[in-house]
């Protein structure tokens, strides 16, 4: 009886595949349709990549995580957002998900044809999971995908990302991109670049011994804390602001336009700080026992303010403050153009 069954489920499935389907996608809110959640796995050797590539008529999210696993495994949802059941099963179907083995690792694939079937009020997605052995390399090109990272990884790319990005624990170098969407990233040593535009930028415990650390962002506040390191910062239109800064290397630039920059220097070796603005002022705090040249500039109608620790002035003009702190070891260069103040306190 068994064997009758399962050859009248197979003839179904040949001749009538949304019957089968049917029984598997489910109105999960107003017109968005979903599968139930569906597994697969692949083997991968640990300390190997993980390469994502997602079509750009795909939407989704992707949560990757990093544990003590001997394989990976990727639990998903394929949704689709139309205005009947039977279109949603219709672009599912056409929906295709992988997961296979290859010589560098392992390589998931999100699938959709191109043009894609549903029309600009419709859209077609996938939400995953995927677990992955630790100390893997993510290579990562799925443009409208959400990630949501968290390791340890020996590195991470994914710089074509138009998606929100939230990454943590990564020990190599990471190069992620994208565009109108909040970033976070937290715990990483390596060859650094992160970028954004009209959200937030979020970094948290960065360590950049080599190279240069490169943040940039347009049009959103870029926040970094617990930094040691040489970066280089960039934004407008929003506030930069460093806390716990350790600066190294030859030299670190952080440049602002039409937004305040707020630094919290925590110690400086003998290295070069330069920070610049247009339009907005300059906020900086020294630790005790800090030594450094400090050259600081403003436009006609500023104003420069130093309190709140010992130093010696070498030049004093209306527009300019040249001051010797300590023995001078490091050197801070702070400019600003157009409206703009530059204050410079001692943190007792």
């Amino acid at each position: 009886m068994r064997k009758y069954t399962a050859l009248i489920l197979l003839a179904l499935a040949v001749l009538y595949p949304r019957f089968i389907s049917a029984q598997e996608v489910y109105e999960e809110t107003g017109g968005l349709y979903s599968t139930r959640v569906l597994q697969t796995s692949a083997p991968m050797k640990k300390g190997n990549s993980v390469i994502v590539r997602a079509a750009t008529t795909l939407r989704g999210k992707l949560v990757i995580n990093a544990g003590d696993v001997d394989r990976p495994s990727l639990y998903y949802y394929k949704k689709a957002k139309t205005r009947s059941q039977s279109r949603a099963i219709d672009f599912i179907d056409l929906i295709a998900v992988t997961l296979v083995s290859t010589a560098k690792g392992v390589k998931l694939e999100f699938r959709a044809p191109n043009p894609p079937p549903w029309d600009e009020s419709e859209y077609g997605m996938v939400e995953a999971e995927l677990m992955v052995p630790e100390s893997c390399f993510v290579d990562m090109d799925a443009v409208y995908f959400d990630l949501d990272a968290s390791g340890p990884f020996t590195g991470l790319i994914n710089n074509s990302s138009l998606g929100r990005l939230d990454i943590s624990d990564v020990n190599g170098p990471l190069d992620v991109a994208t565009a109108n969407r909040r970033v976070t990233v937290d715990k990483v040593r390596g060859e650094i670049s992160i970028a954004t535009s009209n959200s937030s930028l979020i970094a948290s415990n960065i360590e950049c011994l080599e190279g240069v650390a490169g943040f940039r962002n347009e049009g959103g506040d870029l926040s970094l804390r617990n930094v040691t390191g040489a970066v280089n910062v960039r934004n407008s239109y929003g506030v930069v602001e460093i806390e716990g800064f350790r600066p190294t290397g030859s030299k670190n630039y952080i440049r602002c336009r039409y937004g305040p920059i707020i630094i919290e220097v925590d110690s400086m070796d003998a290295t070069q700080l330069m920070v610049s603005n247009r339009y907005e002022d300059i906020e900086i705090t020294m630790p005790p026992g800090f030594s450094a040249a400090l050259n600081l500039a403003v436009d006609e109608g500023g104003r420069i303010e130093a309190t709140g620790f010992a130093f010696k002035t070498e030049v004093v003009q209306s527009d300019r403050l040249n001051l010797l702190v300590g023995e001078g070891d490091g050197l801070i260069s702070g400019t600003t153009r157009g409206s703009g103040n530059i204050y410079v306190r001692g943190s007792d």
